[in-house]
This record gives structure tokens, sequence and C-alpha cells, in this order.
């Protein structure tokens, strides 16, 4: 029997201009690196389609939109030409660490373009070198790779360390810039020296410089107003409760309480839209841990609740995932929890009734019972099979925390 558990999972959906612009971006990366190269075919590359999800809703939104796009190419010789490369390697009078590293430095180049990016931080063995490398406000060059930075760039650190070499750069950021424009590229490439200085020859550089400035994002689509609630003047005063008792298979009418924690339980308006007036799709997440024992490393239990709802009262179900296509809520929890859980427990059809539902600073207040699925260590895949329990007298008293967006 195959065992799921699924959690609440953060971030928000793109909005259709954030995906459009994401793939106008990439597209023009895609154009800006060559495709056909002479000696040399394409191994890897990102997926030029504009992304769909945001891990941080704060994207565009509280800071300048982020682009990301790799591409790797690998040598094409032909035989004759590939044996002539082997015996000169055999031919080296260098310690074989070294001849390898130098071999896979010639035989392959990557390339990453990190946009939106404002900090950076480099470790190597010799000391890096500065050039002036036009249309690049800063380039930082070494043996085996090299960053070049386009965007008021700027060395802000550089020390000689016991194993070498730390250099730290800083891009200027403009505050007063629209989220969506582009302010700092940051390209590194990973070669041998000499097919860097080939390679970037055949780059399209200009077009690379002219991204800079770039803003075809409707800012007007995702720019946030005012919330339309407000915290609480003073935060409610009381400790975070999570109970509940679980009997079957292995459980005999077990009582599971989390103790409380400050920083490690909460309950938090999660938006899937940046602009807080905007809450159809919104929901109400409950994150509930005990804080880690890093001595002791005493086990704790865990629960991850979705709320389908913000705001309001009510109640709902979470049934088994295949029937909840295309619905919100989501109920896990797990026990005895240490650099993994021992138990997993998810829905089968598990009721929620939410009491109370205070302003932030206040508390999101409930019950729960039903029917869950209990698996002993499911992500180690034992030969023990999940078996039905049953959740009773389950309660939760969660302080609420800052809307997530």
């Amino acid at each position: 029997m195959q065992f799921q558990l699924v959690l609440a999972q953060e971030g928000r959906p793109a909005l259709p201009a954030e995906t459009a612009e994401s793939l106008r971006v990439l597209q023009a990366l895609h154009e800006a690196f060559p495709q056909q190269l002479n000696g040399w075919k394409v191994d890897d590359e990102s997926k030029i389609e504009g992304i769909q999800w945001f891990h941080d809703g704060g994207a565009a939104v509280r800071y300048p939109f982020p682009h990301e796009y790799k591409i790797t190419y690998v040598s094409d010789l032909s035989p004759a030409e590939a044996e002539l490369r082997r015996k000169a390697f055999d031919r080296e009078q260098k310690d074989m660490m070294t001849k390898v590293e130098e071999l896979e430095a010639s035989n392959r180049i990557e390339v990453q373009v990190w946009i939106n990016y404002f900090e950076d931080q480099s470790h190597s063995s010799s000391q890096p070198q500065l050039r002036n490398f036009p249309p690049f406000d800063l380039t930082i060059w070494g043996a085996k790779a090299s960053k070049l930075f386009l965007g008021n760039w700027k060395v802000s650190k550089s020390q000689k360390l016991d194993d070498g070499y730390e250099t730290d750069c800083l891009a200027a950021k403009n505050p007063a810039a629209s989220m969506g424009q582009i302010q700092a590229l940051k390209l590194i490439i990973r070669c041998s020296s000499g097919i860097r200085e080939e390679f970037l020859k055949k780059v399209n550089l200009k077009a690379l410089k002219s991204l800079i400035g770039q803003n075809f994002l409707d800012q007007k689509i995702i720019t946030s107003s005012t919330p339309v609630e407000q915290e609480l003047a003073r935060p409610l005063e009381g400790k975070n409760v999570f109970r509940y008792v679980i009997d079957g298979g292995d459980f005999s009418n077990s009582q599971v309480n989390i103790k409380h924690s400050e920083s490690m339980e909460q309950a938090y308006l999660r938006n899937n839209h940046p602009d807080p007036k905007v809450t159809t799709n919104a929901v109400t997440r409950l994150l509930v841990q005990e804080d880690g024992d890093t001595q002791k490393r005493t086990p704790y239990p865990f629960a991850d609740i979705t709320i389908p709802f913000i705001r309001k009262t009510g109640e709902f179900e979470v049934l088994k995932e295949e029937e909840m296509s295309g619905k919100k809520a989501t109920f896990a929890l797990e026990i005895n929890c240490w650099n993994g859980c021992e138990w997993s427990i998810s829905a089968i059809n598990i009721k929620v009734k939410v009491n109370k539902y205070d302003l932030v600073g206040g508390f999101v207040e409930g019950t729960f019972s039903g029917d869950g699925m209990a698996a002993f260590r499911p992500h180690e895949h034992t030969d023990r099979k999940p078996f039905p329990v049953k959740i009773k007298d389950g309660y939760f008293r969660i302080k609420r925390k800052a809307d997530r967006y």
C-alpha cells in the first residue's frame, strides 16, 4: 500500500503577467548563448518556460523579480580527436588529481546566470584577478571559473584565508525601482581559462547588457495595497495548545500533546496573490512543532493543517489524497520526529471545526476528529504496512502570526 503524507505548500502561484515576463527573460538568455558551437554540443539547459509558482510569495512584490538560467556544453570530438586528447593527457607530468580536473575543465563548459541577486561570495585557492572585460562592470577571473557582473557591482571585501582567498561582491539596489525591473546580472562560467576566452566571443554580450534596466512587467497588476485587516493593538496572552488521542494498531488511546513554543508554532493567513485585498484563494495554515532539543535530541510531535478559508469560523473535512483533488484543505500529523519521523498520520476522513479566528496577535482555535491512516517510518520503505486509526478529542489553540503573501 502506498502512503503519501500531504503537507501544506508555501508560496503562491505566479500571475499570468509574471509567467509571461519570466518566459521573456529566459528566452532572451537562451538566444544570447550559442546553441551551435563548433566542437561542442549542448548537454543540458534550463527549460524555457515561464515560472508557475513562487516558493516565496514576496518575489516581484517586496523584492526584485529573480530569474535563473543554466546551460552546459560538453566537447563533441571525433574519435581521432578524442584519442589525441587522451594521449596528451597521459603525457602530462602532473599529479593525477590535477590532470583529471584540467581534463574536466577542457571537456565541459558550465554557464549560470542569476538576475536580481545582489550578493556574491567566492572562495579560491589562488588570488583571483580583477579584469576589465566590457560590457561587464566587474569581472573576477580565476583558473577554473569566471564571474562577470552587470548592474553597478563592486568588491565589498577581499581577504586571504588559511585555505585560500575570499572575495565578496555587492550590487547596489535601487529601492525606488519597480520590483519587476532588472537591476543586476551575474554570469558564472566554469571551464579552462583559454576555452572561456573563446567561448565569451560567441556569447551575445550586448543582449545581456541590454537586459539591465528592462521592465516588461505590468506593476499595476501586482502592486500591494494597504492591508484590509489590522492587527490587535496588544497581542493576547496565553500559550499554544495542540492535543489529540490516537487509537488503533500500535496505539491504544494514546494521548499526544505538542508543547508550547513561541517560535515553532503559528497560525497564519497564506495568500495566493500579492495584493492583500485579493483573497479569493487564500488559506490559513496551522504549523505546530515543539522547540527541538539539540542536546538531548528528544523526539517531538508535529502537525501541519491547511484551513481552506480565512478570517472566519466554520467547518471542513479532509479526505484521502485522491479525493481532495482541486481542494485546498490538508491534514498531517507526525509523531516522534528527529532526523525523520517514526509515525506519519494522514487523513481518511477528518472533520475540523474552527470555533475562533482572532485578528493577528490573537488565536485560531478549534477541534478535530475522524479516521486516519498511520504509517511507520514511511520514508524508509519498511515492510510494515499502514493501518487505520481513530483520531479523537483533537483540540488546537494557536497564536495567529502575521499574514504571508
